[in-house]
């Protein structure tokens, strides 16, 4: 990296903070990085395009305290190729279902003395539960649900880790919803053996055995609200509802179409449950997909009716 004085800066480095201050961050020469031979050709521009997109959700993240106000009051403001980028929270605070669990402080020992690590577990909504669609999925993260489930390690109140079981448990599909903050500052970098980076932690042994019962019990709450029949059910009721809906709409084209075709019939009855249909909905179950099959049905009624009916849908 190569620090540049005001003074040598062209005009165009020095637009962006003209009326305030801040940092800008110039990129060049990333011809290496995106792999192409022509860095200024059709793949190597979508590619870049790209790679934006993941420093959006990147940045927006790791600094996502800093940028709601939440680390000191005062709100960050990040901007990528003039876009102004939104703070992602990963426990969904502002969603009604989501559920805030009892927290914890743990009094962990350094080289450089004692320090508290905050525990904060969360439980989010189903898909169903959240306030719109949209937020349902902006809430599955960067890496999407399942790899975005578990520990949330902040290092004063930047993020570290986002997301995983530290090896204290493996990733389950029944899992995804819990997710849970752990905070630290500077005075436990060794304890949590912080690399140069800080792109890196290794959690204290004696932080793990009192992480253990914490975990097991935001598990048993998120395994709980995941399988919950009530809730499935609901959710189940709502996606019929639709494809009814859908169906009607699809018995009133036909029906419009049979008064100018005496010999053409207009049954109204549902279709039956094919066997392709079946074995989808079983595959989804195995593969842990359900909720993606769901929307793809639903984009199928809607979009080509007729190959939805004929697969049983």
């Amino acid at each position: 990296a190569l620090i540049i004085d005001e003074s040598e800066a062209a005009n165009y480095l020095l637009e962006p903070i003209t009326d305030h201050s801040g940092t800008v961050v110039l990129w060049e020469q990333l011809d290496r990085i995106l792999e192409y031979k022509d860095p200024f050709g059709q793949y190597a521009r979508k590619r870049l395009l790209n790679l934006a997109d993941d420093i959006h959700e990147h940045l927006a993240m790791v600094f996502h305290r800093f940028m709601s106000g939440e680390a000191n009051g005062q709100k960050l403001s990040i901007t990528v190729n003039d876009t102004l980028l939104e703070p992602w929270d990963p426990f969904c605070r502002e969603e009604d279902a989501t559920i805030a669990l009892t927290p914890a402080d743990v009094e962990i020992a350094s080289t450089s003395g004692l320090g508290i690590v905050s525990i904060r577990p969360f439980v989010l909504p189903q898909q169903h539960q959240f306030s719109s669609q949209a937020a349902w999925r902006r809430a599955s993260g960067p890496s999407k649900w399942n790899r975005q489930q578990g520990l949330y390690i902040y290092r004063a109140n930047r993020l570290i880790q986002s997301g995983g079981w530290n090896r204290i448990r493996t990733i389950d599909e029944h899992d995804k919803l819990a997710r849970i903050a752990v905070d630290f500052f500077p005075e436990l970098d060794a304890a949590f053996s912080l690399n140069i980076e800080k792109a890196s932690v290794k959690l204290p042994g004696n932080l793990r055995d009192k992480l253990k019962p914490i975990i097991t019990t935001t598990i048993k709450t998120a395994n709980n609200r995941y399988r919950d029949k009530n809730s499935r059910k609901t959710r189940k009721s709502k996606a019929d509802t639709r494809n009814q809906q859908n169906r009607t709409k699809q018995s009133q084209r036909d029906h419009n179409t049979d008064k100018d075709d005496p010999s053409s019939g207009s049954s109204t009855d549902p279709p039956p449950r094919t066997p392709v249909r079946q074995a989808l909905e079983e595959s989804a179950g195995i593969a842990g997909e359900v909720e993606a099959l769901e929307r793809i049905v639903h984009a199928l009624v809607d979009k080509y009716p007729e190959v939805a009916s004929e697969l049983g849908w």
